[in-house]
């Protein structure tokens, strides 16, 4: 049983290590007489895109998953992304941000995968 738990916990460990995610930092925004922008320090929240987000929202960019800590923003993958060893095949992500490992001469023939990433 605890050979068991290891395992399923060192599983866990391996998926958070391969995860990929993206951090950037706010950008600090001075006031002057050409640009009206507020200083980021009366901002509460991250921008991005021209859109403000309050400290810990999250939301969907580009088959991202972004979170605001305050003075970072981190995007994370959505979807698993499969690896592949044989340079005949490619991942490919569809309009619904799922990636799929395809061969590149003929996209409607799949791939195995050796692995998967998180």
């Amino acid at each position: 049983m605890t050979y068991g738990l290891g395992c399923v916990l060192a599983l866990c460990m391996i998926t958070l290590c391969n995860t990929q995610c993206n951090v950037e930092n706010v950008q600090h925004i001075g006031h002057n007489s050409h640009n009206h922008n507020l200083y980021q320090e009366d901002m509460k929240g991250c921008m991005k895109n021209g859109v403000m987000h309050e400290v810990g929202a999250s939301w969907n960019d580009n088959c991202l998953r972004c979170t605001c800590h305050g003075d970072v923003i981190e995007c994370c993958a959505t979807d698993l992304i499969p690896v592949s060893t044989d340079a005949r095949c490619e991942t490919i992500r569809d309009v619904n941000c799922k990636n799929r490992l395809v061969r590149k001469d003929d996209n409607s023939q799949s791939c195995e995968a050796d692995s998967w990433m998180a």
